[in-house]
């Protein structure tokens, strides 16, 4: 009798996630960390995201400090976490903006960075993955 594969082992794997220093995204490392994954952290706070990475159970995992309003400079960034840490087999994004007030009082500019980060940004983390030699799988999801 053939034993099924652990589809909760992740060993080998490696994982992007945004809003890594906190919230989901931190806990979404934590578990991938606990289940053998290595794990590329991003997030836009510095010495929250050094915290987090030091909370995970393994070394091997890296952080980026970036901010994803910076739509334009993703390419760049997911070239250079592959280029550092190797293909990705899977992407989640956590980060998010957000704001609380009267729909009035809402500035161009606070919507602007509210779909970039939100919208724009996971667009673009999400055409990264079938570029050729960022994937390692061959059937995945974001």
């Amino acid at each position: 009798m053939a034993l099924s594969p652990n589809l909760l082992d992740l060993t080998a794997k490696h994982y992007l996630v945004t809003g890594a220093a906190s919230g989901i995204g931190f806990a979404i490392s934590r578990l991938f960390g606990q289940l053998g994954a290595k794990i590329s952290m991003i997030d836009l706070d510095g010495p929250k995201l050094d915290d987090a990475g030091n909370r995970l159970s393994a070394a091997e995992h890296a952080k980026f400090v970036f901010d994803l309003e910076n739509v334009e400079g993703i390419d760049q960034l997911v070239r250079d976490i592959v280029s550092a840490n190797g293909p990705l087999h899977g992407m989640i994004h956590a980060a998010g903006t957000q704001t609380v007030m009267p729909a009035r009082d809402v500035k161009a500019a606070t919507w602007r960075r509210i779909l970039a980060v939100n919208c724009e940004a996971a667009l673009a983390l999400s055409k990264n993955m079938g570029r050729k030699n960022v994937y390692a799988g061959s059937a995945g999801a974001v």
